[in-house]
């Protein structure tokens, strides 16, 4: 069977997503980028902003909601693993307590309790939903193969393939760019 070689667009998504797992430990957490996606799929659904659905009126989707201290207790407390709730009840052992509920069935993995344990002690800084945060540009890497780049995206799929200690393939023939946009469409 003819396999054609991943293109480079394909190849930096994998890279990006597999290189997630080590983000909570090399760079700074990110609320939107790393947490509030976990918040969202493990944590929403009890104590997001369905009021219907919402456990022991607590809103992880709201940051006043998410630090705000109701009988000496707050959910997540900036710098300070000890005293956040969040935090014991992701590591509980206990049925009754553990975050999320077993029954939920939405465990957190390794990786997500890792990011949180990483968030919470860089601070817990807290960023609005993205679609209101201005687009700021980011300046483009300098890259130590100024022949491959064509276009400034090129110096950013070249920085992600080094820090993952890769080498982009060679540039396909024709044909072959040819039988892969064939088989993309």
């Amino acid at each position: 069977m003819f396999r054609e070689p991943l293109s480079s667009i394909t190849i930096f998504s994998f890279i990006c997503l597999s290189s997630f797992s080590n983000k909570a430990f090399s760079e700074k957490i990110s609320f939107n980028r790393d947490i509030r996606p976990i918040l969202s799929n493990k944590c929403f659904f009890c104590h997001g902003p369905s009021e219907k659905s919402r456990k022991a009126k607590l809103r992880l989707d709201v940051e006043e909601d998410a630090f705000r201290e109701k009988d000496d207790i707050a959910a997540f407390v900036r710098n300070s693993l000890e005293d956040s709730e969040a935090w014991h009840r992701i590591n509980s052992d206990d049925p009754d307590e553990v975050m999320p509920p077993p029954e939920f069935k939405k465990e957190l993995t390794e990786v997500e309790i890792n990011t949180i344990k990483s968030w919470i002690e860089q601070g817990a800084k807290w960023e609005g939903h993205w679609a209101f945060i201005p687009v700021n540009k980011s300046e483009e890497p300098k890259t130590d193969m100024p022949q491959w780049v064509r276009n400034p995206i090129d110096s950013f799929v070249l920085e992600t393939l080094k820090k993952n200690d890769l080498q982009p393939s060679l540039e396909a023939d024709r044909r072959t760019l040819l039988i892969r946009l064939y088989f993309d469409l």
